[in-house]
């Protein structure tokens, strides 16, 4: 599949307050989106995956994004 853009992404955070990340892939045929980890981890976030879940957090301790892994 190719990539059709490069765009920032807003992540509604679980405080109501918002996170912004650059250089996200917009791959149009995909059926689920895609999050690069290692991506992440370059830009200061943190993850914690355990019990079907990832958990995603910024500066190390504020929680912003809770998913279930499938």
């Amino acid at each position: 599949m190719n990539a059709e853009g490069i765009f920032k992404v807003i992540i509604q955070r679980k405080d109501g307050q918002q996170t912004l990340t650059s250089d996200v892939f917009y791959v149009p045929n995909m059926r689920n989106n895609l999050l690069s980890l290692g991506q992440l981890l370059a830009k200061g976030f943190s993850m914690q995956m355990e019990n079907n879940y990832m958990k995603l957090f910024i500066q190390s301790d504020k929680l912003i994004l809770k998913s279930l892994l499938s």
